[in-house]
């Protein structure tokens, strides 16, 4: 367990392990408040959206995650379901900060698109920045 863990860097950039080994991370840290991915996730050897749907959602998910942030976002599938999971989910959730790859931060349409996909999925209370 990691009790006094707050903040939480988590290097995705070779995937050498699985998205299982990061949730259980995540099993062990009750009190995280900051969540942050810097170097994005390849959902195309690493993190699939739809494996992050668990049966037991991380107590820091319900009660302590205020601020999750993401680096390299492409706007792929992959990556829209594992937000609108933290927003099902993260109940106490109040920031979450996403920085588009090159190709996304030149297409607002696409940011305008991806954020109208976000909007009804959550509890309201979540700003999302993109930037």
């Amino acid at each position: 367990m990691f009790n006094n863990l707050t903040h939480l860097n988590v290097d995705l950039g070779y995937c050498m392990f699985t998205d299982e080994a990061v949730m259980n991370i995540l099993q062990k840290t009750p009190k995280l408040e900051v969540l942050n991915i810097p170097m994005g996730f390849d959902p195309e050897t690493c993190l699939d959206g739809e494996h992050w749907i668990l049966n037991s959602v991380p107590s820091c998910f319900k009660y302590s995650l205020k601020l999750f942030s993401i680096s390299h976002f492409r706007g792929v599938e992959a990556e829209i379901q594992l937000l609108k999971f933290l927003l099902e989910n993260a109940t106490v959730l109040a920031e979450i900060r996403i920085f588009c790859s090159k190709i996304l931060s030149a297409d607002l349409k696409k940011q305008a698109e991806i954020s109208n996909q976000l909007q009804p999925v959550g509890l309201g209370s979540c700003v999302i920045k993109f930037t």
